[in-house]
């Protein structure tokens, strides 16, 4: 009996460490199919979309861009003391100015506009000052028809427009910027941080636009033929052009944060 009851048991621990193994073998296949997936899914992650050519010119490009934003945008900052002072001096030369007819005087000088040209008196020499110009008739009666006082008004208030202009232009070549050098430095460029910058420059042309219609209205309400309609430094073509693009980006930055790709190696 007892002869069979071991060689039951051995017969059962037999069967036990087959079992063991085939369970090992299972779970180790399990874990290298696991390593493998990981080792794939960061070779996808990893895969550069561009070929090395494309990369290289998307990154000259983005820095030739960023240069010439900071270029730009530092030339805007320089340029508002100047304007400022003109602002300043401007009530200080037009005070001195008297207009009869076709003819400005300034202290001892006479300027006559007749014609398309335009002559300045000095004593008994006379020197010409331009020629060729258009529409001399309309700056004639532009002159005549608004008071001394109400031009200088106009000209302060397109100053000042024009300060708040450049103002609002140096925060968006500030976002265009730090865009751009996101492009240059980061592996993708489909990030939140990058759509919010797209969404901010076109805000701030929305503001833009606002500001030179309000200011174009006050000018035309203080002195006459002054309004423009044209919005010189952004179309309304162009400012649904960059909301378009910021919606693309931000459908674009989405679809990153489920399938991640990179730009570069």
């Amino acid at each position: 009996m007892k002869e069979k009851k071991t060689k039951t048991s051995k017969k059962e621990t037999v069967k036990e460490t087959k079992r063991d193994v085939k369970v090992t073998k299972k779970e180790t296949v399990k874990k290298e199919a696991k390593e493998t997936k990981k080792v794939s899914a960061t070779k996808k992650k990893d895969e550069a979309l561009l070929n090395k050519d494309d990369q290289k010119r998307f990154k000259t490009l983005s820095r030739v861009v960023k240069i010439i934003s900071k270029i730009v945008r530092i030339v805007l900052m320089i340029s508002v003391p100047f304007i400022l002072m003109l602002a300043i001096i401007i009530p200080i030369m037009f005070s001195k100015i008297e207009v009869s007819g076709n003819i400005v005087k300034f202290n001892d000088a006479r300027f006559v506009l007749k014609d398309d040209y335009i002559t300045l008196n000095v004593g008994e020499k006379t020197h010409l000052i331009a020629d060729g110009i258009k529409n001399m008739d309309q700056v004639v009666s532009f002159l005549n028809d608004n008071k001394l006082s109400t031009l200088i008004a106009s000209f302060e208030v397109a100053l000042i427009g024009a300060v708040v202009a450049i103002i609002i232009n140096i925060y968006i070549f500030k976002d265009i910027e730090k865009l751009f050098d996101n492009f240059y430095l980061q592996k993708t460029p489909l990030t939140d941080e990058n759509t919010e910058y797209i969404h901010n420059i076109g805000k701030k042309m929305i503001y833009l636009l606002l500001s030179e219609l309000i200011f174009g209205i006050i000018t035309t309400i203080l002195a006459k033929n002054t309004f423009n309609t044209h919005i010189a430094t952004y179309s309304i073509i162009e400012i649904l052009i960059i909301y378009v693009i910021y919606y693309i980006f931000k459908y674009a930055s989405n679809l990153q944060k489920q399938k991640e790709s990179t730009i570069y190696d």
